[in-house]
């Protein structure tokens, strides 16, 4: 749905170009990559960084920026965390807050299109682009049948 949604609005000259996050290559296969100027993969981008142990005083020190519980946002997941030791989520939590920085760093998104706070990684990034004051757009389907529906309500965002 992204993928579609993404060409309409550059070929409508809405945007220009596209950023994404994938969860593994097997997506790639559906939609058209070449489309987005960077891809980020979980099992690429992610996934190979689990392997250490958390810097705690990084996490923290992004708590305090941020103003967000690290514990609240370590229990908005209920897929991407199961079967992880405690220090394991920290360091998920760690991982997701440099990727989702450095390519925010990297790209200056004017914008971000997800499909809601509905997770884990899509909670990291809606503190991320709150805290640099990137609107955070939300896709969902529409109410007549083939349209969808994008809306920035805090209302959709609060957990």
């Amino acid at each position: 749905m992204f993928d579609g949604v993404a060409q309409r609005l550059v070929d409508a000259g809405v945007v220009s170009a596209w950023s994404g996050f994938l969860w593994g290559t097997d997506q790639l296969r559906t939609i058209k990559p070449d489309r987005y100027e960077r891809l980020l993969l979980f099992s690429r981008d992610v996934h190979p960084k689990l392997d250490a142990e958390p810097d705690l005083q990084g996490l923290l020190e992004r708590e305090r920026k941020y103003g967000v519980s690290l514990n609240r946002l370590l229990y908005s997941d209920r897929h991407l965390l199961e079967g992880r030791s405690f220090d394991g989520r920290l360091r998920l939590l760690q991982v997701l807050f440099e990727t989702i920085e450095a390519a925010y760093d990297e790209q200056r998104p004017d914008f971000i299109l997800s499909e809601d706070v509905s997770c884990l990684t899509s909670y990291v990034h809606w503190i991320v682009a709150k805290h640099r004051g990137v609107p955070f757009l939300s896709l969902a389907q529409g109410i007549l049948r083939g349209t969808v529906a994008i809306h920035s309500s805090e209302m959709q965002h609060i957990g």
